[in-house]
Protein backbone atom coordinates (compact mmCIF):
# COMPACT_ATOMS: atom_id res chain seq x y z
CA UNK A 1 0.00 0.00 0.00
CA UNK A 2 2.80 2.37 1.09
CA UNK A 3 4.71 1.48 -2.09
CA UNK A 4 1.47 2.02 -4.45
CA UNK A 5 1.16 5.71 -2.52
CA UNK A 6 4.25 6.98 -3.07
CA UNK A 7 4.49 5.92 -7.22
CA UNK A 8 1.25 8.01 -7.34
CA UNK A 9 2.80 10.63 -5.15
CA UNK A 10 5.60 10.81 -7.75
CA UNK A 11 3.29 10.34 -10.60
CA UNK A 12 1.79 13.80 -9.76
CA UNK A 13 4.90 15.99 -8.80
CA UNK A 14 6.43 14.78 -12.35
CA UNK A 15 2.64 15.97 -13.76
CA UNK A 16 2.67 19.57 -11.57
CA UNK A 17 6.93 19.85 -12.91
CA UNK A 18 5.74 19.39 -16.33
CA UNK A 19 3.00 21.71 -16.50
CA UNK A 20 5.07 24.64 -14.59
CA UNK A 21 6.66 27.08 -17.29
CA UNK A 22 10.08 29.09 -16.93
CA UNK A 23 11.18 31.20 -14.80
CA UNK A 24 10.92 34.11 -17.29
CA UNK A 25 7.01 33.56 -18.17
CA UNK A 26 6.64 33.07 -14.61
CA UNK A 27 8.09 37.08 -13.95
CA UNK A 28 5.72 38.26 -16.49
CA UNK A 29 2.77 36.47 -14.66
CA UNK A 30 4.17 36.82 -11.42
CA UNK A 31 5.49 39.47 -8.49
CA UNK A 32 6.95 37.84 -5.35
CA UNK A 33 7.64 40.37 -2.30
CA UNK A 34 9.40 38.16 -0.35
CA UNK A 35 6.07 36.67 1.16
CA UNK A 36 3.49 36.45 -1.34
CA UNK A 37 2.80 36.36 -4.50
CA UNK A 38 0.99 38.92 -6.77
CA UNK A 39 -0.48 38.81 -10.44
CA UNK A 40 1.56 41.38 -12.50
CA UNK A 41 -0.56 42.77 -15.57
CA UNK A 42 0.16 39.62 -17.97
CA UNK A 43 1.05 40.11 -21.72
CA UNK A 44 -1.03 39.70 -24.38
CA UNK A 45 1.05 36.87 -25.56
CA UNK A 46 -0.61 35.12 -22.74
CA UNK A 47 -3.85 35.09 -23.82
CA UNK A 48 -5.98 34.09 -26.90
CA UNK A 49 -7.21 37.40 -27.44
CA UNK A 50 -7.54 41.16 -26.51
CA UNK A 51 -10.78 40.75 -24.50
CA UNK A 52 -9.56 37.81 -22.31
CA UNK A 53 -6.11 39.80 -21.80
CA UNK A 54 -8.22 42.64 -20.76
CA UNK A 55 -11.17 40.64 -18.41
CA UNK A 56 -7.81 38.70 -16.34
CA UNK A 57 -5.79 42.32 -15.99
CA UNK A 58 -8.82 44.01 -15.29
CA UNK A 59 -9.76 41.71 -12.25
CA UNK A 60 -6.89 39.80 -11.42
CA UNK A 61 -3.62 42.65 -11.88
CA UNK A 62 -2.49 43.61 -8.36
CA UNK A 63 -4.24 40.79 -6.27
CA UNK A 64 -2.51 38.39 -4.62
CA UNK A 65 -2.45 35.22 -6.44
CA UNK A 66 -4.17 32.11 -5.91
CA UNK A 67 -6.60 30.92 -3.34
CA UNK A 68 -6.32 28.35 -0.40
CA UNK A 69 -6.86 24.95 -0.83
CA UNK A 70 -8.44 21.89 1.13
CA UNK A 71 -5.32 20.84 2.61
CA UNK A 72 -4.38 24.78 3.91
CA UNK A 73 -2.27 25.55 0.62
CA UNK A 74 -2.44 28.18 -1.54
CA UNK A 75 -2.91 27.20 -5.17
CA UNK A 76 -2.68 29.26 -8.34
CA UNK A 77 -4.29 28.77 -12.07
CA UNK A 78 -0.96 28.32 -14.21
CA UNK A 79 -2.13 28.25 -17.79
CA UNK A 80 -5.15 26.07 -17.14
CA UNK A 81 -3.22 24.17 -14.98
CA UNK A 82 -3.65 24.57 -10.75
CA UNK A 83 0.04 24.72 -8.70
CA UNK A 84 1.36 25.60 -5.43
CA UNK A 85 2.52 29.08 -4.92
CA UNK A 86 5.34 27.54 -2.86
CA UNK A 87 6.51 25.63 -6.18
CA UNK A 88 5.64 28.72 -8.65
CA UNK A 89 7.84 31.02 -5.68
CA UNK A 90 11.00 28.74 -6.07
CA UNK A 91 11.13 28.45 -9.66
CA UNK A 92 11.13 32.15 -10.06
CA UNK A 93 13.97 32.53 -7.36
CA UNK A 94 15.59 28.85 -7.54
CA UNK A 95 14.98 27.36 -11.06
CA UNK A 96 14.51 24.00 -11.31
CA UNK A 97 11.95 23.12 -8.91
CA UNK A 98 12.51 19.33 -6.42
CA UNK A 99 9.73 16.87 -6.21
CA UNK A 100 9.23 17.93 -3.00
CA UNK A 101 9.61 21.16 -1.33
CA UNK A 102 9.12 21.52 2.62
CA UNK A 103 8.10 24.54 4.86
CA UNK A 104 10.52 24.69 7.61
CA UNK A 105 8.19 26.21 10.02
CA UNK A 106 5.37 23.71 8.77
CA UNK A 107 2.76 26.60 8.01
CA UNK A 108 2.04 26.05 4.23
CA UNK A 109 0.96 29.86 3.83
CA UNK A 110 3.83 31.12 4.99
CA UNK A 111 5.87 31.33 1.46
CA UNK A 112 8.72 33.33 2.59
CA UNK A 113 12.01 32.17 0.36
CA UNK A 114 14.46 31.21 3.21
CA UNK A 115 10.96 28.92 4.69
CA UNK A 116 11.23 26.82 1.60
CA UNK A 117 13.92 23.63 1.28
CA UNK A 118 14.40 20.68 -0.74
CA UNK A 119 13.02 17.97 0.69
CA UNK A 120 12.00 13.61 0.39
CA UNK A 121 9.20 12.47 1.16
CA UNK A 122 10.58 10.77 4.46
CA UNK A 123 11.64 14.38 5.62
CA UNK A 124 9.03 15.75 4.84
CA UNK A 125 6.56 13.61 6.48
CA UNK A 126 8.83 14.11 9.58
CA UNK A 127 8.57 17.74 9.42
CA UNK A 128 4.94 17.55 8.94
CA UNK A 129 1.96 19.00 11.75
CA UNK A 130 0.63 15.94 13.95
CA UNK A 131 -2.69 14.28 12.65
CA UNK A 132 -5.77 14.50 14.92
CA UNK A 133 -5.24 12.10 17.69
CA UNK A 134 -8.15 9.58 18.92
CA UNK A 135 -9.56 10.89 21.82
CA UNK A 136 -8.09 8.33 24.64
CA UNK A 137 -4.56 9.90 22.99
CA UNK A 138 -5.47 13.57 23.30
CA UNK A 139 -3.19 15.91 25.35
CA UNK A 140 -0.58 12.93 24.40
CA UNK A 141 2.48 14.44 22.66
CA UNK A 142 3.32 13.31 19.15
CA UNK A 143 4.77 9.68 18.60
CA UNK A 144 3.26 8.70 22.18
CA UNK A 145 0.66 6.51 23.25
CA UNK A 146 -0.85 5.66 25.96
CA UNK A 147 -1.69 1.85 26.91
CA UNK A 148 -4.17 0.11 28.41
CA UNK A 149 -1.77 -0.10 31.73
CA UNK A 150 -1.16 3.36 32.27
CA UNK A 151 2.25 3.07 31.26
CA UNK A 152 3.25 5.67 27.96
CA UNK A 153 4.76 3.74 24.74
CA UNK A 154 7.55 6.09 22.31
CA UNK A 155 7.66 5.55 18.79
CA UNK A 156 9.26 7.04 15.77
CA UNK A 157 8.25 6.48 12.40
CA UNK A 158 11.42 6.62 9.50
CA UNK A 159 10.81 5.47 5.98
CA UNK A 160 7.62 3.71 6.29
CA UNK A 161 8.66 1.76 9.45
CA UNK A 162 7.69 2.25 13.18
CA UNK A 163 10.50 1.77 15.90
CA UNK A 164 9.21 0.77 19.05
CA UNK A 165 11.27 3.04 21.18
CA UNK A 166 10.44 1.32 25.02
CA UNK A 167 7.44 2.10 27.77
CA UNK A 168 7.84 4.15 30.21
CA UNK A 169 6.27 5.73 33.12
CA UNK A 170 5.25 9.01 32.22
CA UNK A 171 4.28 11.02 28.87
CA UNK A 172 7.06 13.55 29.37
CA UNK A 173 9.36 10.65 29.38
CA UNK A 174 8.34 8.94 27.01
CA UNK A 175 8.33 12.50 24.54
CA UNK A 176 11.85 13.43 25.46
CA UNK A 177 13.10 10.09 24.39
CA UNK A 178 10.79 10.30 21.48
CA UNK A 179 12.12 13.85 20.59
CA UNK A 180 15.84 12.62 21.00
CA UNK A 181 15.10 9.80 18.82
CA UNK A 182 13.73 12.07 15.87
CA UNK A 183 16.51 14.44 16.42
CA UNK A 184 19.10 11.62 15.73
CA UNK A 185 17.29 10.53 12.68
CA UNK A 186 15.93 13.51 10.98
CA UNK A 187 17.90 16.10 11.88
CA UNK A 188 17.09 19.14 10.48
CA UNK A 189 13.35 18.14 10.13
CA UNK A 190 12.39 16.45 13.32
CA UNK A 191 9.42 17.96 14.32
CA UNK A 192 9.70 18.31 18.42
CA UNK A 193 7.07 19.27 20.53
Amino acid sequence: YTAKREASMALKEILIQKTLPGADVLHEMFYYDGEKLWWKRRPASHFASARAEKIFNTSHAGNEAGRVDKNGRRAVKVFAKYQYVHRVIWAMNRGDVPKIIDHVDGNPLNNSLDNLRPATHSQNMANSKPRKRMAGQLGVPRGVFKMKSGRYKAVLCNLGKITHLGCFATAEEAAYVRNKAAVNTHAAFARVL
